[in-house]
């Protein structure tokens, strides 16, 4: 009792309202009306008392799926045969009559029935006492079985075992058993093999062919991706999805909720404002959202609105990593523009806010909206976080912020009738006041508003076309579904998948004591597997995950299918093997060319894609093949999926500029990775992928400096603490200035919520700070060398685009941009005359005439011989070496390049002849430009390995160095498994060698 008015349960009210006080006085037969009931295989004692009620009101007739026609009712499980043995272990004792016979007596008895039939078999036993054994027996007699699945149906219908069976059947595909390497391998296999039936049966239509899977929310994804792939070969109706994950109006509702109960985290907000209904209400697009997402990764924003509490000291007064502190910082930079920070001086800001701007922050509207958008949410799901209300409270405040935040356009078919329901289950909600069900000072919660939200969404059916009318039947392993399809595809098999667990709770008092007609769930699929069984009429697929590709092991069938396999062998095939399909991982696996893919038993290892086809044929070494015994129209085909990456020579119209412009960066990053670079400047491969949808998920605040920000704060405090120490900025002594400068950094970049926080930031910062320390401490011999230098450059820069450049300051040395001509060259394919540019810091003159080069890198390596730090600074010197302008060095063209890591320095010395030079360049340019054949040469590949640096320093090259160094990097080159080097068609020719010699052995000190 809590307003004084009884609750009751659905029983009760049944009762109440079946059998009232005054029920002698009604005669309640004034009128029948017949009620039919379908599909009732199972039913719960509660709802066989309430028919029994209503067997005053209505004819009832009841229509139930009986796997047998034989009286069955007895037959008991393996666990009830055993606790009978426990309780009559006298029933063990051997009678007089089977003394006599010489055998043991023993009832008929069904393996499957006994597994899986508990369910049926009371169902059946409450029926027949519900009307009193009157029933009629719709059975047919079925001629003896000529497959096996007819045969698994003829002995679940008869109880005939293999005594009365005249003779073993072989193994055919009426039934077939499908391992698949992983979720879309088995749809895609499912997909192939619908195909497959619909071509080799031309009486087969797409309605009679059923999908079910498992779990309908695991799967529905990949059979959308799969099934309405173009072109559309396949129509199919899906059901048993709901409108929490198919409609976008109930996302975005369902996003909101999760926003009022969550930590208003980046992940949250986001997942928000992707919706299309918040994008159509707001107005704004995918650019703009790409913007934010960007300003919130750049901002360190991972949760809540502002946590003043979280991070006290001399930070934000709305906290780090909150939504407020990244606003304010946007917001700030319109009034306040940070000066150029100075060595040893800490970065400005304003109560610890530090101004933010890049390229986008200049559109105020863009700004404006972002902020407004996100103030104007935390408003809104901050009146969702009531502690209690009333029904009618809870819905002028749901549908407030809906209408704020939520529109639903013309064009969102279906998504008005969500909405329109959900209007009408709030309509229904706040009855719960009107009707005094909640006592007053007690009203609702938010967490029963969002429960009652959640439970209606899911409730709304969602799905695609017209059940058993619209093409191929998709659908959930549910009661009901059982229809007689003569084709049926059953997924997710796999062990822990199906027939699922029984969960202990003490709300559940089935596993306390249970009652006739008290089915759970593991019981209830075992059952509706063997409706499946019977409802068949010609082939059945089980198919199961048989490879977890994370963790690198195999997967077992369930029980069920476990169980199935064993009485098939047993009592079908006569003890012969039953043999189960394995799918390939490969889509393109040469297995489904090969002469018995199709056989007596199975005919799932069919590929219909194209595409997939032509692949295999390349893969395998089988394209000359095809193309001496394809048709015109196989060639013409297959000339589709043939794309030409060759690099046409351009028409007249089409010639390339005169000049173009290089950056010594790119050049650098086409010797370290020819293929990656000629696939992106030339053939438009591998272009940058956008990582806003993952900057998106990030919800979590980091808890260790991770890249780029941890290379920041190992280099940019360093080169500051250089700049300081040679133009005479710093009064402390070495490594305590440079101490003093880290954590100018580190305190800096924590104001921006770049770095962890609290005892994960004491961890990072003492880590980063002795790795910092360390790296000053190799510097310090050269800070000396180069405040006594004769001359002393910040930097050396050719030309003014420059990019893998560090600005430090200072005296610069400048050339003009670096011509390279080649007038012998063909300019319908390459330039005339290409300009290079390009930068290096840190370039002086000892006491003693050598020149220094220093190369500042934060790495952990030890190398000992050159690495690919020291590509770009010897590509700038050889430039300039080439440029025929006049340099400082020039009387010698020696250069010592000192490469310095955290605890480690490699020094080289170089001489840089200007002819030398410029031939080299011209040639690597050349390459760059007519990269026919792309050979594949990874600087790194090839000076990481000891014996092939030593094949491109040695002096002389013989025959047999050739085919080693061809064989090695042919073996290298197929250990790195990358797609590009086939869509680039980078080789390895037999004179990589020599090419390999002309492009690398000038970093050979």
């Amino acid at each position: 009792m809590v307003t004084g008015q009884p609750l009751r349960s659905v029983a009760e009210y049944a009762r109440e309202i079946l059998f009232p006080a005054d029920a002698g006085k009604t005669n309640r037969r004034h009128q029948f009306s017949r009620v039919h009931f379908f599909g009732l295989s199972q039913i719960s004692p509660l709802h066989l008392q309430l028919l029994s009620r209503l067997k005053s009101f209505f004819q009832i007739s009841i229509y139930s799926l009986n796997p047998s026609r034989e009286y069955w009712e007895d037959i008991k499980t393996p666990f009830e045969k055993r606790w009978i043995e426990r309780k009559k272990v006298s029933g063990l004792k051997l009678s007089q009559d089977e003394w006599s016979a010489g055998d043991l007596f023993s009832e008929v008895d069904h393996a499957l029935l006994s597994a899986w039939g508990k369910p049926g078999r009371e169902s059946i036993r409450l029926l027949c006492q519900l009307t009193d054994y009157d029933f009629h027996a719709g059975f047919s007699e079925i001629p003896q079985p000529d497959s096996v699945l007819a045969a698994i149906g003829h002995g679940l219908l008869t109880l005939e075992g293999k005594e009365d069976s005249p003779a073993p059947q072989a193994q055919d595909t009426s039934l077939q058993i499908v391992g698949s390497p992983g979720l879309r391998r088995e749809v895609e296999t499912v997909y192939n093999s619908i195909l497959y039936n619909l071509e080799t049966d031309p009486d087969l239509c797409m309605t009679d062919i059923a999908v079910m899977v498992s779990d309908m929310s695991r799967y529905k994804p990949i059979v959308d991706s799969v099934f309405s792939r173009q072109p559309t070969r396949i129509a199919y109706n899906l059901v048993d999805s709901s409108a929490r994950t198919e409609s976008v109006f109930a996302q975005a509702v369902v996003a909101v909720m999760e926003l009022s109960r969550g930590s208003f985290s980046r992940k949250e907000v986001f997942a928000l404002l992707r919706n299309p209904c918040v994008m159509q209400r707001w107005g704004y697009g995918p650019e703009a959202l790409r913007v934010w997402i960007g300003w919130a990764d750049s901002l360190g924003i991972f949760h809540d609105y502002e946590n003043k509490a979280t991070h006290p000291g001399n930070t934000p007064s709305g906290g780090l990593f909150s939504w407020r502190q990244g606003l304010e910082r946007m917001r700030i930079s319109r009034v306040m523009t940070p000066p150029d920070s100075v060595a040893g001086v800490p970065r400005p800001h304003f109560n610890g806010i530090v101004p933010f701007s890049d390229i986008n922050t200049g559109d105020d509207r863009l700004v404006e909206k972002f902020c407004g958008i996100v103030e104007s949410l935390h408003r809104a799901v901050g009146s969702l976080r009531m502690a209690s209300a009333s029904a009618q409270q809870w819905r002028d405040t749901f549908f407030s912020v809906m209408n704020q935040f939520i529109e639903i356009t013309a064009e969102m078919r279906g998504e008005e009738a969500v909405f329109q329901s959900l209007v009408g289950a709030f309509d229904h909600f706040v009855r719960y006041d009107a009707l005094g069900q909640i006592q007053p000072g007690r009203p609702l919660t938010a967490d029963a508003l969002w429960l009652f939200v959640r439970a209606h969404l899911e409730g709304i059916t969602g799905g695609q076309g017209d059940y058993l009318t619209g093409g191929v039947t998709v659908s959930a392993l549910m009661p009901m579904r059982p229809i007689p399809f003569r084709v049926v595809y059953v997924l997710g098999l796999e062990e822990g998948r199906f027939p699922g667990r029984v969960h202990d709770s003490l709300l559940d008092l089935r596993g306390k004591k249970r009652r006739i007609g008290d089915i759970n769930p593991a019981e209830r699929n075992r059952y509706l597997f063997l409706e499946i069984l019977v409802s068949v009429r010609g082939k059945l697929y089980l198919s199961y995950v048989s490879r977890d590709l994370q963790k690198d092991r195999d997967l077992a069938p369930c029980s069920v299918v476990h169980q199935l396999q064993r009485y098939v062998e047993q009592q079908i095939l006569g003890g012969q093997t039953f043999r189960l399909s394995q799918i390939p991982i490969k889509a393109d696996s040469p297995a489904y060319l090969a002469p018995n893919a199709i056989n007596d038993w199975s005919d799932v290892m069919v590929n219909s894609s194209l595409v997939q086809r032509l692949s295999c044929y390349r893969r395998n070494g089988r394209w000359l093949s095809f193309m001496d015994q394809a048709s015109s129209s196989d060639l013409k085909k297959a000339a589709r999926y043939r794309p030409d990456f060759a690099l046409s020579d351009p028409s007249p119209d089409q010639a390339p500029a005169e000049t173009v412009s290089l950056t010594i960066g790119l050049l650098r990053r086409f010797l370290l990775d020819p293929v990656d670079v000629v696939g992106r400047y030339h053939l438009g491969i591998g272009e940058h992928v956008d990582p806003t949808a993952e900057l998106a998920e990030m919800a979590d605040e980091p808890l260790s400096s991770q890249f780029p920000v941890d290379f920041e704060i190992r280099t940019a405090p360093v080169q500051n603490w250089l700049v300081a120490q040679l133009h005479g900025s710093f009064s402390q002594p070495a490594i305590a200035g440079l101490e003093t400068e880290f954590e100018s950094v580190y305190a800096d970049l924590s104001l921006k919520s770049r770095l962890p926080a609290g005892a994960f930031a004491v961890h990072d910062k003492y880590k980063l700070k002795q790795q910092v320390l360390a790296i000053g401490e190799n510097l310090s011999p050269f800070v000396e060398q180069m405040r006594t230098a004769n001359r002393l450059f910040s930097a050396v820069v050719a030309g003014t685009v420059i990019d893998d450049f560090v600005e430090t300051g200072g005296v610069h040395l400048s050339f003009n941009p670096v011509s390279i001509d080649r007038p012998g060259l063909d300019t319908h394919c390459f330039p005339k005359t290409i300009h290079l540019s390009g930068g290096i810091p840190w370039v002086w003159q000892a006491t003693d005439g050598v020149w220094h080069c220093l190369v500042v890198t934060g790495s952990n390596r030890r190398s000992r011989f050159p690495d690919k730090y020291v590509i770009g600074p010897l590509l700038t010197f050889m430039a300039i070496a080439a440029s025929g302008e006049s340099y400082p060095w020039s009387d010698v063209n020696r250069m010592a390049v000192h490469v310095v890591y955290r605890e480690h320095v490699l020094n080289l010395d170089y001489t840089v002849d200007p002819k030398r030079s410029a031939d080299y360049l011209a040639g690597l340019v050349e390459d760059f430009f007519s990269p026919s054949p792309l050979e594949w040469l990874p600087f790194e590949t090839l000076f990481a390995d000891a014996g092939l640096r030593a094949f491109i320093g040695q002096d002389g090259v013989q025959d047999a160095d050739r085919q080693a160094f061809h064989e090695s990097m042919a073996e290298a080159m197929h250990a790195a498994a990358d797609l590009r080097i086939q869509l680039t068609g980078a080789v390895v020719t037999l004179s990589i060698l020599d090419r390999a010699r002309r492009r690398f052995r000038m970093f050979l000190p």
